[in-house]
């Protein structure tokens, strides 16, 4: 805990790594619990698509700021959910903020004059909390039945992508809270359904979150050293065994430790270095984190790891 007014400089290298912290704002602070900054891509690219994992928006009241990945081809009418939640589950906290962005292209063969985006809301979600964001034209929106949320362009004019490709996207954007009761494990789900004048409506892909108290299963902070700390592996990568050698000699007892792309500590083993024989075949395939302490915890070499 820190003193209001302290200054704390946390001293990490430009690795190419994402580097993600957090503080929770004072009791009865106006505008957030939450205070945050991010970097990706800061001396190398070693790491990608962790960003969207966890929200990017802070104590900002009066701007909100969305962070959309590139990535390759893709249907034109889609929809995407921020954070994009950690892990295969895309896990969440609970009462996390999402934020739905809906896009859409006239991919028809004349102008769209009206395009109304009907969006059927997950019973997880609460609709008082809807705030209706950014959008590419004007539009007005309603909430209607059991949390059926209209966005309407009305005279929006979208050219078909034949005569204007770039004028013929358009987006919508808008966040909403799940309730605050909602049990953990839950799963919320949600898609779209756009239509471009009478034409049969076109369905987006469903986005979904878990909602889960704590999203990451520990966190993992290697202390950087202004002195390289090396092991060397063979092979590396490697299928079920690997060796690996300190190149700061010791004889001594050393305690081994293995955590994943995430940070979580999958194996521990204690032996005598500076030689040491590794089986991890019970882990699935990925790039791991290896870290070698003496009997004291002084660090003696750190390394990756890529298991086949």
């Amino acid at each position: 805990m820190y003193d209001i007014n302290e200054d704390v400089v946390l001293d990490y290298p430009a690795n190419g790594k994402t580097w993600r912290i957090e503080s929770e704002q004072e009791p009865g602070h106006p505008f957030s619990n939450l205070a945050l900054a991010f970097a990706e891509g800061c001396g190398g690219f070693e790491s990608l698509g962790y960003i969207n994992q966890f929200p990017v928006n802070g104590i900002q009241p009066s701007w909100h700021r969305m962070c959309v990945e590139n990535i390759g081809s893709y249907d034109p009418n889609d929809k995407q959910g921020f954070p994009i939640g950690t892990g295969s589950e895309h896990n969440i906290r609970p009462g996390q903020t999402i934020d739905y962005l809906i896009r859409f292209q006239n991919t028809g063969t004349d102008t769209a004059f009206t395009v109304v985006i009907r969006d059927t809301l997950s019973a997880f979600l609460d609709p008082i909390s809807i705030r209706a964001g950014a959008s590419s034209h004007a539009y007005t929106w309603s909430l209607s039945g059991q949390g059926v949320i209209n966005f309407t362009f009305n005279n929006i004019m979208l050219p078909d992508s034949n005569v204007n490709e770039p004028a013929s996207h358009g987006f919508v954007q808008f966040n909403i809270a799940p309730y605050a009761d909602v049990p953990l494990g839950s799963v919320v789900e949600n898609n779209a359904a756009i239509y471009f004048d009478f034409n049969t409506p076109v369905i987006t892909n469903t986005t979904w979150h878990t909602i889960q108290k704590s999203p990451l299963s520990s966190i993992f902070e290697p202390k950087p050293n202004p002195v390289k700390l090396g092991l060397e592996v063979w092979p590396n990568p490697f299928n079920e065994r690997t060796n690996i050698r300190l190149e700061k000699k010791t004889s001594g007892t050393v305690l081994l430790k293995i955590y994943d792309s995430r940070g979580t500590l999958v194996a521990e083993i204690t032996t005598i270095g500076p030689d040491i024989e590794l089986n991890i075949k019970h882990l699935p395939s990925g790039l791991y984190w290896a870290e070698v302490r003496d009997s004291k915890g002084q660090l003696l070499g750190n390394g990756k790891l890529v298991k086949e």
